[in-house]
């Protein structure tokens, strides 16, 4: 839009319908989202269900041919998860929630080490709960920037820190002098605030991570274990809108895409990996670690 419409104190109009994955799905949503929210500069949000339009016909023949989440969608004028997308077992409705941090408990720093933007997740075990309270989403930053940032918000933490992040850090460096995992081991701040750093020297599979992840959010049984609080928009986001390449298991990611979830799936992996147990030759079972 800039500078086309800067010149001439233009405006534009975005028409579409909404997207669950696809092609600007997640660009068109957030900015219907932010227009809506009053966080769009001269901005507003207008939508007409098809219901109001086409004819009581058109809309049950609609319905007939239709998957009931794509009429929801194209028909509806209605916003829905990426069910079927990587983390499939989220839910906005169940896994968001009040996070309460608490001044006593481990804070649990998720770290993806990203450079535009640096995303990390902070929260807390409750049990086998945890709850995200708050996230680090930052613009062309650096590790030690990063940190200052997360010792600026909770310096007078006494319950210590838990570090996760990607093994990688050991050697891709966001700096020009060291790499992100000697800088956050030489932070004297977090030394005496109490941290405990729990890197692996190479990163599981991708299928694992999201796995292990989904498993957490929710299981089988129904049981949810992952908690997000509603301020903490970059980390649900990217929860709802990550989906991988049509016909493959790779992950469709671009722009700001993957990286809070990355953060969260370190940790989670990383303490409740799901492994496979042979009691016997004819036995599987898939156990939490």
């Amino acid at each position: 839009m800039l500078p086309t419409l800067t010149w001439s104190n233009g405006w534009i109009w975005f028409i579409g319908v909404p997207k669950r994955y696809g092609v600007g799905a997640v660009e068109y949503r957030e900015r219907c989202e932010k227009a809506a929210a009053g966080e769009l500069a001269d901005s507003a949000l207008f939508h007409w269900p098809s219901s109001e339009i086409i004819s009581p016909e058109a809309l049950e023949y609609a319905r007939s041919a239709m998957d009931e989440r794509d009429f929801a969608e194209q028909f509806g004028a209605k916003w829905l998860d990426a069910g079927g997308g990587v983390f499939h077992s989220f839910s906005t409705e169940f896994n968001v929630r009040p996070c309460v941090y608490d001044v006593n408990l481990p804070i649990i720093v998720g770290m993806d080490f990203n450079v535009d933007p640096m995303c990390w997740i902070i929260g807390h075990l409750k049990g086998e709960t945890f709850e995200v309270f708050d996230e680090l989403f930052i613009r062309n930053t650096n590790t030690p920037d990063t940190l200052h940032k997360l010792i600026e918000k909770y310096g007078t933490h006494k319950g210590g820190f838990q570090i996760y992040g990607d093994a990688s850090s050991r050697a891709r460096k966001t700096s020009a002098y060291e790499s992100d995992y000697v800088q956050i081991a030489s932070n004297e701040t977090l030394k005496k605030l109490g941290r405990t750093m729990h890197f692996d020297t190479s990163n599981p599979p991708i299928a694992d991570r999201f796995a292990s992840t989904n498993a957490r959010i929710c299981n089988g049984s129904g049981q949810r274990n992952v908690f997000v609080d509603p301020k903490c928009k970059h980390l649900i986001n990217d929860l709802r809108v990550r989906t991988y390449k049509p016909g493959t298991r790779e992950p469709d990611d671009s722009g700001d895409v993957g990286h809070m979830t990355d953060a969260l799936g370190y940790f989670l992996h990383k303490r409740f990996e799901l492994t496979l147990k042979l009691p016997s030759s004819n036995t599987v079972g898939i156990v939490y670690s």
